[in-house]
């Protein structure tokens, strides 16, 4: 578990404890962006969704949001063409962090 200050407050989220969790893959990246694109969970919506083209290989972000409960969940598929894998990070944020 991490901690992300500012992640998600541009959508009125408050600043949260996180979540986290990382994978590795040997599956090709346009199988497991696909999966991740295609993921509905009840009562999410997704927010932000964004692909970019790295000199290593390419990132793949999802924000999904859930207005009533203020969550958030981020999926980040990151193809790493050197290591020949790929990484799948995911991230919940899980309630306001104090200072």
């Amino acid at each position: 578990m991490g901690t992300a200050a500012f992640v998600g407050e541009a959508y009125g989220f408050p600043r949260a404890l996180w979540e986290q969790v990382e994978l590795r893959s040997q599956a090709r990246y346009e199988q497991v962006r696909d999966f991740y694109r295609t993921l509905q969970i009840a009562g999410w919506t997704g927010a932000f969704e964004s692909e970019t083209r790295k000199s290593d290989g390419r990132l793949y972000t999802r924000i999904l949001v859930e207005g009533r409960r203020r969550q958030i969940y981020v999926v980040v598929v990151e193809e790493r063409q050197r290591a020949g894998d790929v990484a799948i990070v995911l991230r919940r944020g899980r309630g306001e962090h104090r200072q």
